[in-house]
């Protein structure tokens, strides 16, 4: 290992450790994936929820290039928020999650993620309606695998 990949993998070792340490949240995802099933804050009718999730990667090869491998330590911030309205035995919920990818040398190759989902279900006596939808809007970097 030369000394830049020692210097590297030092600094993500010493960040992971002090995230798991001080900021317990950083490991563990307090968002419930399941619409409309979430809990949060309530304001009856209304549940308004909302999280964050944090992420530290040591990438050993950036590039995925077979000789003269970059090595960095990539950053996640991930809050999100949404609601459900559940009105009688029908639900509306929807939720916006913002991910942004923070490259700490390679800055220039850091991107964005944002998805938004959506769920109603009409409940009739002898119908139902469900109606979801999903949009996601990203940008990965070039050269992933």
């Amino acid at each position: 290992m030369n000394k830049k990949t020692k210097r590297l993998f030092r600094l993500a070792l010493a960040i992971s450790v002090l995230s798991f340490s001080f900021c317990g949240a950083s490991i563990a995802e307090l968002e419930n994936k399941d619409l409309p099933d979430r809990t949060g804050f309530k304001y009856d009718p209304l549940i308004v929820h909302a999280a964050f999730k944090t992420e530290l990667q040591f990438d050993t090869n950036v590039f995925l290039e077979s000789e003269d491998e970059n090595f960095d330590v990539l950053t996640l911030l991930n809050p999100s928020v949404g609601f459900e309205l559940p009105l009688g035995d029908n639900h509306f919920s929807a939720d916006y999650s913002f991910g942004s990818w923070i490259f700490g040398t390679y800055n220039n190759h850091s991107y964005f993620d944002h998805t938004v989902r959506a769920l109603a279900e009409i409940n009739w006596t002898d119908y139902k309606i469900t109606l979801s939808d999903f949009y996601r809007y990203f940008s990965d970097r070039a050269g992933t695998e």
